[in-house]
């Protein structure tokens, strides 16, 4: 399950299958709420590395979690802030 929320980070929103993978607003919340407790472990995580002065690797999770964090974003922007509006015929 891990590689696939991650797959969908990488390609977007936009994408046929993410759209076939999160149809509705339910699976939509379920999705940004696991993406955003994996942002707020890799977090926790660094900060227990920097804690523990373990070399450069400590930057790690803080990487993973710019990353994903902005990914994320990027999904609730299209999804809930700036929805596309349905072309009027």
């Amino acid at each position: 399950m891990g590689i696939v929320i991650f797959i969908c980070l990488l390609t977007g929103p936009h994408t046929k299958w993410v759209k076939r993978f999160l149809p509705n607003t339910a699976n939509r919340v379920i999705f940004v709420v696991i993406v955003t407790g994996m942002v707020a472990a890799w977090i926790v995580q660094g900060t227990e590395l920097i804690n523990h002065a373990k070399g450069g690797e400590q930057y790690f999770p803080f990487a993973c979690a710019i990353l994903c964090g902005g990914a994320l974003y990027r999904f609730v922007h299209v999804w809930w802030v700036r929805p596309e509006k349905p072309a009027v015929l």
